[in-house]
């Protein structure tokens, strides 16, 4: 990230418009001053020499004009003319006029022209030809005339001018107007003003209008502004200053309408940054000296929200934006940033089209910045959160930095994604390794067809399955949905308990370990022609319990392994391992129990053990299967073979011993032929 500068526009302005600027415009009051002591003051209409035309009115003239002006022993004003033309009508004409004014700190300034004009009775003067100013601070100022007019309250130029200062700057005005009465001078038309070529940091002001209030303290740059310092600009319809009132040091910045800037800093480890902003006002608040920005405000235009924003040097823009923007600074150093209404975090690459990474919304926003970086966000109120196919909602989105973890806190907090939802007190997204965790308690549900389970097998109704544990992750780069700690999950009336469960998308698998349960109750089936309603499954639900089940979704087979035990109403199958096949609407269509497979009939009291069993649910009746298949029934009576078929509607029993056919009756205990 990059470090948010120091030198902000105020910076900027400070250098190119107060003490440069201001430098000039008070220099040039002096005309006004040497006016009201009696000398030329400003313009009437003339446009060439007196002697021009008909001279029969010339008064006098003489040669080699010397006058000055002394207080306390000390030279204020000092005037020298070549040559003094006079007519009767009060005009005078100074030819190679020079004025010069000494001010108490010994600061000179000076006036050198081709020729002035002067009328005792209207107090109207001008200077016209080649007209030179310079004053302190290097002040230097050409123009073709200037003039005194509306009876020595205003004094313009006749003409474009241009003017340099502090041996730095240079500029051009199409026109300058001074009212010494409200101390106001104006530079209008096209205002340039930059540094000379060769300076250390280039800089340049453009505008159409520059203002000066010097008895409000105020600068003010009006129409198009643009500030330019190296690469660090800013823009604005109007950028205004006010300053402390030995105008040395400006207190408070503004500037207003369409209101743009960027500046480039270099960060710790080499690479730049580029920070920028807009809205409709800015408005800074400066302290020190040298002025340092201690508050800066931003406020949205009509066509947008104010916005902040930064760009490192990989192409990564982060931006902030509100309808009120608030930073404050320590030291100079912006060291937090707060927004207030629809708030607005973004993080995308600049390019055009903008390509959104990430998104968070809300109501109020506070950024804290170190070292020069952006550090912790936090946003509160009715928050969104979007990123890939993420989707967040909460009251509350903290980030320790832009590429930490994020967490996301609501009552509850939502994560949406395509294949299902996420519920908790708390979730954690880290965008490094596209996780999304969930703190206890987790709900999480998982859409059918999503592929992180789309049923939990047998009987399903359609409905999404619905976990509930105390701790969720759901891994984008593992392709897994993990739960952990008492977990439940239900699908309508079916439900699960684990102590973990994990959902593989890109394998369909479903995987429970520690205490696996799971309850299915028997869909009903389509009622026959005499209104009985027939069902894949006895009316009782099953329940199977084992260490560990996989489901395996596109091979339609859930595995129990583990002391897996079957139950349902009063029958009981156990064995190492279940299998159960689902048919293609996923009911059961039959169950298979391998090693160790053992049958008990709670009706009848048969127990039946063997190596495998399959058990048909749509006939009720079990095949089991070994070497040898052992029945004992509720008598003691046993029987054994190779193969044996068990009815549980009838509670009878057929064995194959080796090649012989034989049945057993629940009541006899012997082998029949």
């Amino acid at each position: 990230m990059s470090k948010v500068p120091r030198e902000l526009p105020v910076r900027l302005i400070r250098r190119a418009l107060l003490v440069a600027l201001i430098g000039f415009l008070v220099s040039v009051v002096a005309l006004y001053v040497l006016g009201r002591m009696g000398r030329p003051d400003a313009v009437g209409s003339s446009t060439g020499s007196l002697l021009d035309g008909n001279d029969t009115d010339l008064q006098f003239s003489g040669e080699g004009f010397d006058y000055e002006v002394s207080r306390s022993g000390r030279k204020v004003i000092h005037v020298k003319a070549q040559r003094v033309l006079s007519t009767k009508g009060d005009d005078y004409e100074l030819q190679g006029v020079e004025l010069s004014m000494i001010r108490q700190d010994e600061g000179e300034y000076r006036l050198v022209s081709d020729s002035a004009f002067y009328n005792l009775e209207t107090q109207a003067a001008s200077f016209r030809g080649n007209v030179r100013f310079t004053g302190p601070q290097g002040v230097y100022l050409t123009a073709d005339g200037l003039e005194l007019v509306d009876d020595g309250r205003l004094i313009v130029s006749s003409s474009p001018v241009r003017f340099r200062f502090l041996e730095r700057f240079r500029g051009r005005a199409e026109r300058l107007r001074i009212t010494p009465g409200r101390n106001i001078f104006i530079l209008a038309g096209k205002v340039e003003v930059e540094t000379l070529p060769g300076d250390a940091s280039p800089m340049s002001l453009q505008c159409r209008r520059f203002a000066f209030e010097r008895d409000r303290h105020l600068l003010r740059a009006e129409g198009s502004v643009k500030l330019r310092r190296g690469d660090d600009y800013l823009r604005a319809r109007r950028i205004s200053v006010t300053l402390s009132e030995d105008e040395r040091r400006i207190e408070f910045i503004q500037a207003r309408w369409d209101v743009f800037g960027g500046v480039r800093q270099a960060v710790e480890d080499g690479s730049t940054s580029n920070v920028s902003f807009e809205g409709r006002e800015l408005s800074v608040t400066l302290e020190g000296d040298p002025e340092v920005p201690k508050r800066a405000e931003l406020l949205r235009g009509p066509y947008g929200p104010a916005a902040l924003s930064v760009k490192d040097a990989s192409g990564l823009r982060r931006r902030i934006k509100a309808d009120y923007l608030v930073a404050d600074f320590v030291d100079g150093d912006l060291r937090q940033a707060q927004g207030t209404d629809n708030v607005v975090m973004d993080e995308f690459v600049d390019v055009e089209p903008e390509v959104i990474l990430r998104r968070a919304c809300g109501d109020t926003a506070v950024a804290n910045f170190a070292n020069g970086e952006l550090g912790s966000f936090r946003l509160e109120g009715d928050v969104e959160l979007h990123e890939d196919a993420l989707q967040a909602t909460g009251s509350r989105v903290d980030m320790a930095d832009p590429e930490s973890e994020v967490a996301l806190t609501g009552d509850p907090a939502w994560v949406i994604r395509e294949q299902g939802e996420l519920r908790a007190p708390q979730i954690v997204y880290d965008s490094q390794r596209k996780e999304v965790r969930a703190s206890e308690p987790a709900k999480a549900i998982l859409h059918q067809g999503s592929g992180a389970g789309a049923s939990l097998g047998g009987s399903t109704t359609g409905e999404p399955i619905r976990i509930e544990a105390k701790q969720a992750v759901w891994s984008d780069l593992a392709e897994t949905v993990s739960f952990t700690g008492d977990v439940r999950a239900w699908q309508g009336e079916n439900f699960m308990l684990a102590d973990e469960l994990t959902g593989e998308l890109a394998t369909s698998r479903l995987i429970a370990s520690g205490g696996v349960k799971t309850v299915w109750r028997p869909a009903e089936g389509d009622a026959d022609s005499e209104g009985e309603v027939a069902t894949r499954l006895p009316a009782e639900p099953l329940e199977v319990t084992a260490s560990h089940l996989v489901y395996d979704q596109s091979e339609k087979i859930l595995t129990y392994s583990g002391d897996a035990r079957a139950v349902q109403a009063k029958r009981i199958m156990l064995c190492q391992e279940i299998q159960a096949h689902l048919s293609e609407d996923d009911e059961f269509d039959e169950i298979i129990c391998l090693e160790s497979a053992r049958l008990e009939d709670g009706e009848t009291g048969h127990v039946v053990t063997g190596d495998r069993m399959v058990y048909r649910p749509d006939d009720d009746r079990a095949t089991v299967t070994g070497n040898p298949v052992v029945m004992i029934d509720g008598k003691g009576g046993r029987i054994q073979g190779k193969e044996l078929l068990y009815d549980f509607v009838t509670g009878t029993a057929r064995v194959r011993s080796e090649n012989r056919l034989v049945s057993e009756e629940s009541t006899n205990g012997e082998t029949e032929p």
